[in-house]
């Protein structure tokens, strides 16, 4: 029986996002998010509706529903949720499910058109191609929550910048994967050359994702988040979880468009903390040139706000000391000699050029 079918009933009840005191008719469609309260609406109805490429529907603490609509020739998206099971429903048109344990192996290829369901694995690499002549109108379950209360995306282009922002603020919740860098290698020149983040990001960070993946095997800490690995071990496993997210941090914190100044709240905190931004740049610079061996140097909020530069030697990272890292630079010798050889101070002043100030106050 489809849910078209369905005859409302006038209680108030917890099935699904489907049972509520709010009764919404197919001819009343109202596209927003209904996770505040109670619903109960014609999910064919809304998903036809919605011409977005996505649109949140349903959002509470544990599951959240979104319509989505992806134009002819076009696609969901290649990705994996590490976390998270999905439930997929075509409404109208026809496409090719794909799925496999990495992006270059996808050997689950089906089939899928109207009335079909698509149940995706946590942690499996997954994309849905509208392969028809018509937009492809389906709707999406998640549990846990994927995507902020009343998201909308316009387009796929919209969606995939908001994830990368998400992402970037949400690093905590990074798993051990290597992220995929939103910037070509040699995007970064001259301050960061193709050959350093080649062998830095390719080689250097790709090492400690092998390592930690290896050493986390049968462990407790197995499926654990970076936070909680980072706060929670020693030895070799720190090492190698600090690295990647001291990396993450780093390189997800440049752009080929980035350089000038902070604005809002942090310019406002870095004036209170340092009476300039220069002087800020000045005291940071000093700190990174002046750490002996290997590290990081990083500006850091504590719960109140209040700014500090720290200073952290090998893997360490300011979260063990209960702050909050918004920027780093890297000291360790693989991030800047091939470009800089012993001159770290100038390695140190190139790097403003390139820092996106936008994902750094995001992180505040």
């Amino acid at each position: 029986m489809s849910i078209k079918k369905i005859s409302f009933i006038p209680i108030c009840a917890g099935l699904l996002f489907f049972v509520s005191c709010n009764q919404v008719s197919k001819t009343d469609v109202t596209l927003k998010d209904y996770g505040a309260e109670s619903t109960v609406l014609n999910i064919e109805a809304y998903t036809l509706t919605n011409s977005h490429f996505r649109t949140a529907l349903w959002t509470g603490t544990k599951l959240q529903a979104t319509v989505m609509t992806i134009p002819v020739g076009g696609d969901v998206g290649l990705e994996k949720h590490p976390d998270t099971d999905q439930f997929l429903r075509i409404e109208e048109g026809k496409a090719e499910v794909v799925m496999g344990d990495t992006e270059q192996s996808l050997t689950f290829v089906k089939t899928a058109e109207k009335d079909f369901a698509i149940f995706v694995p946590a942690g499996k690499w997954h994309n849905i191609i509208n392969t028809g002549d018509k937009p492809l109108k389906l709707y999406s379950i998640y549990s846990p929550v994927e995507h902020p209360h009343s998201t909308v995306h316009l387009t796929q282009e919209e969606a995939e910048e908001a994830e990368h922002q998400f992402f970037t603020t949400n690093y905590f919740h990074m798993n051990i994967d290597l992220i995929q860098l939103p910037y070509a290698t040699n995007a970064l020149e001259p301050a960061i050359s193709k050959q350093t983040i080649e062998f830095h990001y390719g080689k250097h960070l790709q090492g400690y994702v092998n390592n930690l993946s290896n050493l986390l095997k049968g462990t407790e800490l197995e499926n654990a988040n970076l936070e909680t690995i980072v706060k929670q071990s020693d030895g070799a496993v720190f090492n190698n979880a600090g690295q990647i997210l001291n990396h993450n941090l780093y390189f997800l914190q440049f752009s080929p468009k980035g350089g000038g100044k902070p604005s809002g709240r942090l310019a406002q905190a870095i004036d209170a903390a340092w009476g300039t931004f220069e002087n800020f740049q000045k005291e940071f610079e000093t700190a990174g040139a002046g750490l002996f061996g290997s590290g990081w140097v990083w500006l850091a909020a504590d719960k109140n706000g209040k700014l500090s530069i720290t200073k952290e030697l090998n893997a360490g990272n300011p979260i063990t000391k209960g702050l909050k890292p918004l920027l780093t630079f890297d000291v360790w010798e693989h991030a800047y000699y091939l470009d800089y050889q012993n001159r770290r101070a100038d390695h140190l002043k190139s790097l403003w050029a390139i820092v996106d100030w936008k994902t750094v106050e995001s992180r505040y």
